[in-house]
């Protein structure tokens, strides 16, 4: 299910409907988190960090998804890293 709401989230983004595109990444986040899906989270929280930095303007917001989405890319089976790392320097 998790991955259902997070590619609604991605159509929504492509539609530049920002506002429900965030409401279908928290609905994944939560599925993934039921499911202790660490890369489903880590991939929310970039997806999260994306959203605030390129169409919200949320740089503070962007920066806490990017952090956190490290942090638990780094205990997990989750390849790309370098997602967040971009994310932090921008």
């Amino acid at each position: 299910m998790g991955n259902l709401y997070n590619n609604m989230g991605i159509v929504y983004k492509n539609l530049k409907d920002y506002n429900r595109a965030l409401s279908f990444y928290r609905k994944a986040l939560h599925e993934y988190q039921k499911e202790n899906l660490v890369s489903g989270i880590a991939t929310c929280y970039l997806n999260f960090g994306n959203l605030f930095t390129y169409h919200l303007d949320e740089p503070d917001s962007a920066r806490y998804y990017y952090q956190e989405g490290l942090k638990l890319s780094k205990n997990a089976d989750y390849t790309n890293q370098s997602d967040f790392y971009s994310g932090l320097v921008i």
